[in-house]
């Protein structure tokens, strides 16, 4: 019964979200939902994917992107935020949300010191509550750093949502360029 309430629930987060798909552009491969680059140097698969974890309206407030980078060489590599944006078709560039943002964004208003007296259960749900984000945010979002040679890196990153009237983007990942429509 929950893994059907989980089903209709899924269905009905996707109906109202939108999806961006991989196009095939030069250099690139799209592979079902995932865009592939692959160079000497790195290969790149990316998605726009839907989070199904709590906080469970993460993508009614952000654009997640799941990443994978393959570092191909003998010598680290070294991935920063700055390394990864999102461009519109107007070339409008997003930056990466930190994913701290996204974790105080969530963060509940019972835990939020105010005068009124606290209602301890209430607290204690929250916290509870607030914890699992913090978990799920942190463990599952693209950890930036180095990648050592022959190793790879993978997680979700979060961008700003684009304007609903918006039908492509392109996600760069270290100069290569992955293009996405709006299905």
């Amino acid at each position: 019964m929950k893994k059907m309430l989980l089903f209709i629930a899924l269905a009905l987060v996707a109906g109202c979200s939108y999806r961006f798909m991989p196009v095939n552009n030069p250099g690139s491969v799209d592979s079902n939902e995932f865009a592939v680059i692959e160079t000497d140097s790195i290969t790149v698969i990316a998605a726009n994917s839907f989070w199904n974890q709590a906080p469970s309206n993460v993508t009614d407030q952000f654009l997640p992107f799941q990443v994978i980078i393959q570092n191909n060489t003998a010598a680290p590599l070294k991935v920063t935020p700055q390394d990864i944006t999102l461009q519109d078709h107007l070339k409008n560039q997003y930056d990466v949300v930190p994913i701290e943002m996204i974790i105080g964004f969530y963060k509940p208003s019972e835990l939020v010191i105010t005068s009124a007296m606290p209602n301890p259960q209430e607290q204690e749900n929250a916290w509870n509550q607030w914890q699992e984000i913090q978990q799920n945010l942190t463990s599952d979002s693209f950890h930036f750093g180095t990648i050592q040679p022959g190793a790879r890196k993978q997680g979700f990153v979060f961008f700003h949502r684009l304007p609903s009237s918006e039908k492509t983007c392109t996600l760069n990942v270290l100069s290569q360029e992955l293009l996405f429509q709006r299905k």
